[in-house]
């Protein structure tokens, strides 16, 4: 599989495509990194649809032999809150001009063309996230438990123990290092809060006690001016 540039021969028109989903929803679109159990299941995968323009291209590949393919945008299916209706597929062969060159991933011998097409659409199909990942391992986990639970019976409880615990141990070590995380992250913060009142506390004692020992000063000086202190002790100089 290689990327290439491929020359936008014509546009060939709206068609209706499908996408084969196996989900452990049957309402998530997105079909990427998905796990099953060995189960029997009567409608383990469906098929979604969605329309897609079709253009006719000419590309060169990398042993330099000139190709004819076809490509779709969108070559999945995208989210229904932004999945291109008839028309919106119908507009977009007036984003892409014909006799221009884009940006392309081929397979060899394959003559469908992937066109990068990220830009054109208002949104793309992204990769599950790591909730949505742990939530399908978890998934996965609790129906193998009990397949083997139905399958093995009361003779393999043992097994099913030692697995549940270690599923249960996983689950607790990630809830343990996240709420450690979390704690390490509040504590820090604290320390750094409590320090800087601290400071701030500790420099306006200076502060007062400083104005306090001045202020005192000056007046005691004051008063010894006025009840003649100077003079009783002998000094010749004014103050």
């Amino acid at each position: 599989m290689g990327t290439h540039n491929l020359f936008l021969f014509s546009f060939a028109g709206v068609d209706l495509r499908s996408s084969k989903v196996c989900e452990l929803g049957l309402l998530n679109y997105r079909a990427k990194h998905v796990f099953y159990p060995h189960e029997r299941k009567k409608f383990r995968c469906h098929y979604d649809y969605y329309w897609a323009s079709v253009f006719e291209v000419k590309y060169v590949d990398h042993s330099g032999q000139e190709r004819l393919g076809s490509a779709e945008v969108p070559d999945e299916a995208l989210p229904l809150n932004c999945r291109p209706s008839f028309g919106a597929a119908w507009l977009t062969k007036d984003k892409f001009k014909v006799n221009e060159s884009y940006d392309c991933w081929y397979s060899l011998g394959i003559s469908k063309v992937n066109m990068q097409h990220r830009g054109f659409l208002s949104c793309q199909a992204h990769d599950p996230s790591t909730f949505e990942m742990l939530r399908r391992y978890i998934t996965l986990s609790l129906r193998i438990l009990k397949s083997w639970f139905a399958n093995s019976g009361s003779l393999d409880l043992w097994r099913l123990e030692v697995i549940a615990g270690i599923i249960t141990g996983f689950v607790s070590a990630l809830v343990t290092i996240f709420l450690l995380t979390f704690l390490r992250k509040l504590v820090s913060s604290l320390r750094q809060t409590m320090a800087e009142r601290t400071y701030a506390a500790s420099f306006g004692r200076v502060c007062f006690f400083l104005a306090y020992f001045t202020f005192m000063g000056w007046l005691t000086l004051e008063y010894a001016k006025r009840i003649g202190l100077p003079e009783i002790l002998g000094y010749g100089y004014s103050w």
